[in-house]
């Protein structure tokens, strides 16, 4: 199978020739840029002019003419800024980074969604959908103390803003709002020919409104790398964004491939008694690999905290090595799904039952009741909070369950069945629990 940046480097040659200086290819990562200047070497087999290689946040910085401010400097900024507002000045530093990193990436999150600030900032009395939190009369003092703060938030992000823009940076956000302004002018700013977008998935609302510009300016060309498993699956949640983008900017001039259903997969279990004799012997299998098989091959952590021994305990002369820290498993959905089961069980009193709310994020869990399920497990936890426990028995979770219209399945009543001693052992319960996630989201 070709893998995708070389079948991206054949069409840049065949669309573009040796004149690829005028071109920008936005790829998700500087790395994978590395691996498309080799097989653009490759597949022309000559000298050519490299294009201009650039992440996401790279295009739209230059498209604006903005930097991307480092996250540090936003700190500072932001608090020299929050010392110039109204009943602000005394504010500690110490006091301020609280709550600043959360606050920051929010303001961050408003600007890449273009949402207009006057509005989104406004009275939350005057906010239609939070009017049962701020109807009361007087107001407490915590719902006093959130109106002087969302005020203060939205004056805050102004300023810093309009601070940020005299210095020519930004929050990513900004810039990518910046940027969706003065689109229009891409080929006065840029002198690009044609843009490749190559590789991408999920996009802010800005960002989607840059690539539709360059669209419009038949300045655009995308290549998506999707497999037809996840992307024709409506059910498959990692496909969602690819399916958007496909239905927004066409499907793109690579072709999905069918290689997680087609392609040859072999499982080998090998018993190790702990992390680091797991170490050594990947490190051993890596080292009688050929130089071709050991560029082919990924080697996969499940604790990153083995990172360092893995690099130390590889020969040397094994070759150049990429390491890319990627998503922990607790992350995850299916991570969430099994930290909620824990929870739910370790709750768990033997003459009151499972606490409400470990029963309520579980059954919120979108892997248990997708879809037009949810109504089922939304309206048996209504009928629970009716009840008006903190903690329900497993037997009365099943009988809502049943009067919502869900028939409760094997793997429900395993989950909320028996919890004494003589029970289901925890490692059953979350076996049928995946085997529940398994089932609903097919």
């Amino acid at each position: 199978m070709e893998p995708f940046l070389r079948h991206l480097a054949t069409l840049l040659v065949q669309d573009h020739g040796k004149d690829l200086a005028d071109v920008a290819v936005v790829l998700p990562s500087q790395r994978a840029g590395l691996y498309l200047r080799r097989h653009l070497a490759d597949v022309s087999g000559t000298t050519i002019w490299s294009p201009q290689v650039l992440t996401l946040s790279g295009l739209v910085e230059r498209i604006s003419g903005l930097r991307t401010a480092a996250t540090t400097d936003l700190l500072f900024d932001g608090h020299a800024v929050l010392r110039t507002l109204a009943g602000q000045q005394d504010v500690p530093f110490g006091e301020f980074l609280q709550w600043a990193p959360t606050a920051l990436r929010d303001m961050s999150e408003v600007d890449a969604h273009l949402i207009n600030l006057d509005s989104f900032y406004r009275d939350l009395r005057n906010w239609e959908e939070l009017d049962w939190s701020f109807n009361d009369v007087p107001l407490s003092q915590g719902q006093e103390r959130m109106l002087r703060y969302w005020a203060m938030k939205g004056d805050l992000h102004r300023a810093l803003n309009e601070r940020l823009l005299g210095l020519g940076r930004g929050t990513a956000g900004a810039v990518e709002r910046a940027a969706v302004e003065v689109a229009d002018r891409t080929q006065e700013r840029t002198r690009w020919t044609k843009v490749w977008v190559a590789g991408l998935n999920a996009l802010t609302p800005a960002q989607q409104a840059v690539l539709r510009t360059l669209k419009q300016h038949d300045l655009l060309e995308v290549a998506w790398d999707a497999d037809r498993y996840y992307l024709e699956d409506p059910l498959q949640e990692a496909g969602e964004a690819l399916r958007n983008n496909i239905g927004a900017f066409g499907p793109g001039r690579v072709q999905p491939i069918d290689h997680l259903r087609q392609g040859r997969r072999t499982v080998e279990v090998i018993n190790l008694p702990n992390a680091i004799a797991q170490v050594h012997w990947a490190a051993t299998e890596l080292s009688a690999l050929n130089e071709e098989d050991r560029s082919r091959t990924a080697v996969v952590l499940a604790d990153e905290q083995l990172l360092m021994p893995l690099l130390n305990t590889l020969p040397q002369g094994i070759g150049p090595v990429n390491v890319t820290m990627g998503i922990p498993l607790n992350a995850l959905p299916v991570g969430g799904l099994l930290d909620a089961v824990v929870t739910l069980h370790c709750g768990h009193r033997s003459h009151m039952g499972y606490r409400l709310s470990d029963v309520a994020r579980l059954l919120g869990h979108p892997l248990l009741l997708p879809g037009t399920q949810q109504q089922f497990g939304r309206k048996a936890l209504l009928l629970l909070g009716k009840e008006r426990r903190t903690h329900v028995r497993g037997d009365h979770v099943l009988e809502k369950l049943t009067d919502a219209g869900a028939a409760p399945s094997e793997h429900a009543s395993v989950l909320f069945g028996n919890a004494a001693a003589d029970g289901p052992s925890l490692g059953r319960i979350l076996l049928q629990t995946l085997s529940w996630a398994r089932e609903a989201t097919l």
